[in-house]
């Protein structure tokens, strides 16, 4: 705890630096780049705590049901998608136990061993700021079903002497699970393969992992159907999903801002739960604004304690790549699922000519927005 403590508290130095010099480009940069691998350092970390819970939880419940048998020695995560893939690799030498967790069934590895999908499924949460912000991750069965409240029961008042009358107004929907498969192809070296062992396993593990989060963060902001992806908040507009226009404008305050958690609350989302995604330019417009003596222009008490993430994964696309937007909401309200973790298949001879390997890695996800009024869209930011 006291290495992730300290890795955070230089992240934190590092942003304040990035704030500091937003206008002198390359010390802004330089800090950016530290910011950057801090970031993903701290994910890594994250991930490993996320993994010891699971296990010292699982070991907590072994015992107090007197079962010792599915104790293990506790490690750091496993590298779960480098690791079938150089079980792929390597499995025409024979079979190897350090590959018993994985299925390999022809060209294509599964993960068999439920412990193993749930550390992979761990690492993937821990490391996307939406759970951060209080999204839900679901790992289960696809067309599962969550009920949601659709409409509100009528409240009459009661007199002596009154009869009541059943509600008729009240409506219980539901949201359901269907999931798309989001895919890649990655090719490795032979020789890189054959030599790079656990170390190399850890870092095609990340590079995907991050790679995932943010496609599974960019459908969630953007995703269309029409390109194969879950419907994401831009495309629900109109169903519910709320919006404030800036009017295709920079920022020049905190107005919009404060409107767009101004609805937000008005559809009784408690305040605590409130949190945003934004861009790199909305973020740096926000950290330029400043009163008329030209100091920094402090946030509103209002907001200054609500969980803010920055991601290139929000677009700077809209209207003919003139705009961006910033995305509020109780995000709670998103339930983000998966289907019992990735598969890999192995393309042996697609670039043997080259002395190299391919691989494809896919994954079944949907996502859900459980009350879609719980979530506002502040568009129209253009880009300064």
């Amino acid at each position: 705890m006291s290495n992730l403590k300290n890795l955070r508290e230089q992240r934190a130095a590092a942003y304040k630096e990035m704030a500091a010099a937003v206008k002198d480009k390359a010390t802004f940069e330089d800090a950016q780049r530290r910011f950057d691998a801090l970031n993903a350092e701290i994910r890594l970390e994250e991930a490993r705590e996320a993994v010891e819970l699971g296990e010292t939880i699982a070991a907590h419940r072994a015992e107090l049901r007197g079962d010792f048998s599915s104790l293990s020695t506790p490690r750091a995560p496993r590298p779960v998608l480098g690791e079938m893939m150089r079980a792929l690799y390597n499995a025409p030498n024979g079979p190897n136990p350090e590959y018993r967790d994985f299925t390999l069934s022809g060209t294509t590895a599964t993960i068999q061993n439920p412990d193993i999908q749930n550390q992979f499924f761990l690492s993937l949460k821990a490391a996307n700021p939406l759970e951060r912000l209080g999204a839900r991750f679901y790992n289960g069965n696809n067309f599962a079903q969550f009920p949601v409240e659709t409409t509100a029961p009528a409240v009459v008042w009661f007199a002596e002497g009154d009869s009541l009358t059943a509600d008729a107004t009240a409506v219980i929907g539901s949201r359901k699970v269907e999931y798309k498969t989001c895919a890649m192809l990655l090719k490795a070296s032979n020789f890189w393969l054959e030599d790079s062992g656990p170390l190399g396993a850890e870092i095609i593990t990340s590079m995907a992992v991050d790679a995932i989060n943010e496609a599974i963060i960019k459908t969630v902001l953007s995703g269309a159907s029409g390109s194969k992806q879950p419907v994401g908040l831009d495309n629900l507009t109109g169903s519910g999903v709320q919006t404030v226009a800036n009017g295709s404008s920079a920022l020049t305050g905190y107005t919009k801002m404060n409107e767009a958690v101004k609805k937000l609350l008005a559809v009784n989302v408690p305040l605590e739960k409130i949190g945003y995604m934004y861009s790199p330019t909305a973020w740096q417009q926000m950290n330029d604004l400043a009163d008329l003596s030209n100091q920094p222009l402090m946030m509103p008490e209002g907001l200054k304690d609500l969980p803010g993430f920055v991601s290139s994964a929000v677009l700077e696309t809209y209207d003919t790549n003139t705009t961006t937007r910033m995305y509020f909401g109780d995000w709670s309200n998103l339930l983000v699922a998966t289907a019992g973790g990735p598969r890999i298949q192995i393309l042996r001879e697609r670039y043997a000519d080259d002395l190299e390997t391919g691989f494809v890695v896919y994954l079944r996800l949907d996502h859900q927005f459980i009350r879609r009024d719980n979530f506002c869209i502040l568009t129209g930011i253009e880009l300064a």
